[in-house]
């Protein structure tokens, strides 16, 4: 099978800098190209390549984030596999100071995996310290994006934007920014693009705000938490053996059950107390282990 570079940029920079622009022109290429793309605002156009040729509409889908958390799933997997995500304004669901939070801590897993699955990210945001360090670990180009024509006011506002790119992962120019210290600047005529997104659109607030939930599935890795009564049964055995050694044949329960705790035994001392019993110890008195009814049925 080919292989797919995958990629992550991050567009940051004032408000109507050009960062969705930009962003928007990276999903009409891939869409030319015969590339999936999923963005969280409409991009739609019709293309015609020459005037022999057909027009044809060209379109992306609806980015549906809480689905990318499913992405262990073959059937989202394959969805996504060799396409382009963009994710406009992503600060806003993906907050820095919620780093902390699960749901960023997922997003930063999928990101880390990109490349396995074969998926390529454009992240837009205004303040690159607002955007969430799980996502940021696995940029390959930091572009800030101005609008010229703040600096030449005879520049139709939102036609030329200024792209200054820093090779963050070396993907681009073979030389990544933390040795080269070196920055790219690059013009994008963005007129293009003007018709094929809503260029005043936006998106639900509160959905990037809505939180996710879901019930997390545990499983107990402890060297010594085991659930197997077998396991269990071993430990008290070998407990019996010790005291045995120690010639101590009758032993207050909560010393025992203290000792039992020590060597690994998982459960509560009602549990140990109907093991022992299972073996054939003997309570003695209210709060005593005799261990000598089990010895006794062993050298039988």
């Amino acid at each position: 099978m080919p292989y797919y570079d995958s990629h992550v940029k991050v567009y940051h920079g004032p408000r109507r800098g050009g960062k969705t622009a930009s962003a928007t022109g990276d999903g009409a290429i891939a869409l030319l190209n015969s590339q999936n793309v999923f963005s969280n605002y409409p991009i739609d156009f019709w293309f015609k390549e020459n005037e022999e040729s057909e027009t044809k509409h060209y379109k992306s889908e609806p980015l549906l984030l809480e689905e990318l958390l499913r992405i262990d799933d073959p059937e989202v997997q394959n969805k996504y596999r060799r396409s382009l995500c963009i994710w406009d304004e992503t600060a806003l669901s993906l907050y820095s100071r919620n780093s902390q939070a699960v749901v960023n801590k997922m997003y930063g897993l999928i990101i880390t995996l990109i490349g396995k699955l074969e998926l390529s990210f454009d992240f837009t945001t205004q303040f690159i310290s607002l955007l969430d360090k799980n996502i940021r670990i696995q940029e390959d180009a930091l572009i800030f994006c101005s609008d010229l024509s703040f600096k030449y006011p005879h520049l139709q506002r939102g036609s030329v934007i200024s792209q200054i790119w820093q090779d963050i992962s070396g993907r681009y120019t073979g030389e990544m920014y933390e040795y080269s210290n070196q920055t790219y600047q690059q013009t994008f005529y963005d007129k293009w693009v003007w018709n094929i997104y809503d260029t005043l659109g936006t998106f639900d607030i509160l959905k990037a705000q809505e939180k996710i939930t879901w019930d997390q599935l545990r499983e107990n890795v402890s060297e010594y938490e085991y659930t197997d009564n077998e396991a269990n049964i071993e430990i008290l055995k070998h407990l019996i053996n010790e005291y045995e050694a120690m010639e101590q044949y009758k032993i207050p329960q909560p010393i025992m059950y203290r000792a039992a705790k020590t060597r690994g035994f998982s459960g509560k001392a009602a549990d140990m107390g109907q093991l022992l019993m299972e073996v054939g110890v003997k309570l003695y008195g209210t709060n005593m282990w005799d261990i000598r009814p089990f010895l006794e049925k062993v050298l039988v």
